[in-house]
């Protein structure tokens, strides 16, 4: 995770990643036009053209299998990326059965592309025949195509509480705002602690009946990048899901001990 640019631009005919590299990230287009597409005996097949909001990379992060297309960008575009691990991690807090269904969806995703790929290269060679292989050809495109709006249309209806005709695409902007934001503070979560900016705040607690101080309460906090020092119920949330907790929890308690040995040796006298 720490590897990857979040917010990174593609230049006008770099290729974001190439037909067969393992899946290392999926990617959100911010801005731009981005080519799909496979290489078939040495010819291009296009598969899509995907601009804002439109996810690529998707496959191969969830089943785990190389690239399956090539995806060139049209023009400069700007891209967040969602990491592996990020990905992995989600899938595997979420339950068995839909680990489960989600890895079938994909292998029949997969399916579908590969006949796709079949059907566009039986229209490039029938192309200026009247064959009875094009006239085939053109029946199993719209097949395929039939499969996979009713695929995407299950997978729709299972993963949003809104009707069919009350959405017009998969993913609503609300839906993809809310990734780019978890996604961007897991990262800032785990570089804060490389970085060392958590703090730990000392509470006093004191014993009414002596007047005497008998301890402290330990109070966490989070010097973020922005400026705002936040409480951890701005993030503690986050910190659990992303499996760190076990990982503050120990830099705490190690705080805690080397403020406490300080406290000795500074009032020992």
């Amino acid at each position: 995770m720490d590897s990857i640019d979040f917010q990174t631009t593609f230049e006008t005919d770099e290729y974001i990643f190439n037909e067969g590299d393992p899946g290392d990230c999926a990617y959100i287009i911010e801005s731009g036009m981005v080519e799909v597409a496979f290489d078939k005996d040495g010819r291009k097949l296009v598969v899509a053209t995907l601009t804002k909001g439109d996810i690529l990379g998707e496959m191969a992060i969830i089943d785990r299998l190389p690239r399956s297309a090539s995806a060139r960008a049209v023009v400069a575009t700007e891209v967040t990326a969602i990491p592996l691990d990020y990905v992995s991690q989600k899938i595997e807090q979420s339950d068995p059965t839909v680990r489960m269904f989600l890895r079938l969806a994909m292998a029949r995703y997969r399916d579908l592309n590969v006949r796709l790929g079949h059907v566009f290269e039986g229209l490039s060679l029938g192309q200026g025949e009247a064959s009875s292989d094009a006239c085939e050809s053109t029946m199993e495109l719209q097949n395929v195509v039939s499969q996979f709006a009713e695929m995407q249309k299950r997978i729709d209806s299972a993963v949003t509480k809104s009707t069919p005709s009350e959405s017009t695409s998969l993913f609503g902007e609300e839906t993809l705002e809310i990734t780019k934001l978890l996604v961007t503070e897991e990262k800032l979560l785990k570089e804060a602690m490389t970085k060392k900016e958590f703090r730990l705040y000392y509470q006093p607690i004191v014993d009414l009946a002596s007047n005497r101080v008998v301890g402290c309460e330990a109070l966490v906090r989070w010097n973020h990048p922005s400026g705002e020092q936040l409480l951890p119920s701005r993030f503690i949330n986050q910190v659990e899901d992303s499996g760190l907790i076990l990982e503050l929890g120990y830099w705490i308690a190690e705080e805690a001990c080397n403020f406490q040995s300080r406290l000795f040796n500074d009032f020992k006298h």
